[in-house]
């Protein structure tokens, strides 16, 4: 008993922790086991990001003069999901609106889940409030003088593809709708205050 005690005593500290080696060692083949099944996974269903469009547009000014005008700007994003084999889950949904390189306004959109091959049309709403009158000014003589403007919508979400019982990651996507036409009718008497959209518009998606 004396002999064990004092080659214990005497054994390096690896010794004394024969379980640590071990679990070192499943962890890491549980880590690889994982990372296996996440790459077969994308290599037999192939997750396609879904497509992306403005389908309709409408942007009103609520308060053309005075110190703070307004607008109210309704855009219609449509979805489509054309994965055979998975649905799509959105979380952190944002969405913006811009003239040119500023921005005008902003908002969060609630989460959703799209089945496979399936069609979605989110309803934005933004309230524009301009920073000053030269932006809304220059905005309404560009609709005045061409009759259309060109507004830029913007998505950022986080998607995930699901196909039960599998959850495939999650991705940080961006939606780029560059160059959306606004049409606007002859301006009578005035600045013309409502538009709607010219036709519709396919965006760009990628992940960031």
């Amino acid at each position: 008993m004396a002999e064990d005690a004092k080659a214990t005593k005497n054994c390096p500290p690896h010794c004394s922790h024969p379980n640590a080696h071990s679990l070192t060692i499943i962890a890491t083949i549980g880590f690889l086991l994982l990372g296996s099944v996440i790459f077969n996974l994308f290599m037999v269903f192939r997750p396609q990001h879904p497509d992306f469009f403005v389908t309709g547009a409408t942007l009103s000014f609520l308060n053309s003069s005075g110190d703070q005008p307004t607008a109210d700007c309704d855009v219609k994003i449509t979805v489509f999901n054309g994965n055979k084999k998975l649905g799509v889950k959105y979380e952190n949904v944002r969405a913006a609106i811009g003239y040119e390189d500023e921005p005008l306004a902003s908002t969060s959109i609630p989460s959703f889940y799209q089945e496979k091959q399936n069609t979605t049309t989110i309803p934005v709403h933004l309230v524009i409030h301009f920073a000053n009158t030269s932006n809304s000014c220059e905005l309404k003589s560009g609709a005045r003088s061409e009759g259309k403007v060109y507004l830029n919508v913007q998505l950022w979400t986080s998607v995930q593809f699901n196909v039960d019982p599998w959850r495939i990651g999650w991705q940080a996507l961006k939606v780029d709708c560059h160059n959306v036409v606004i049409d606007w009718p002859p301006p009578s008497g005035g600045y013309p205050l409502f538009g709607t959209l010219n036709s519709v518009r396919r965006c760009a998606t990628h992940c960031y």
